[in-house]
């Protein structure tokens, strides 16, 4: 597979994170780098596609108005809306 070259500053504070994490690891700075950017990248494509299917449901017409999310809220918590 081939690689593409990123530069990124850092906190001091995260490199030194890094260079903790990497040595525990015995792994490269690159290496860790690239499992935490496919950790986050997958994690933030679940919740765009979920936020989209979201939205995609309200669109036609599931969803449940205002007024009866305060009701059943107050019947919930006890307290007038």
């Amino acid at each position: 597979m081939s690689k593409t070259v990123l530069t990124v500053h850092l906190d001091p504070q995260v490199q030194l994170a890094l260079d903790a994490l990497a040595a525990t690891l015995d792994q490269s700075h690159s290496w860790v780098i690239e499992q935490a950017l496919q950790d986050y990248t997958q994690h933030h494509a679940w919740q765009v596609q979920a936020i989209q299917e979201g939205i995609a449901s309200l669109n036609q017409g599931h969803g449940i108005p205002h007024a009866a999310v305060q009701r059943r809220l107050s019947d919930k918590i006890g307290t007038d809306s």
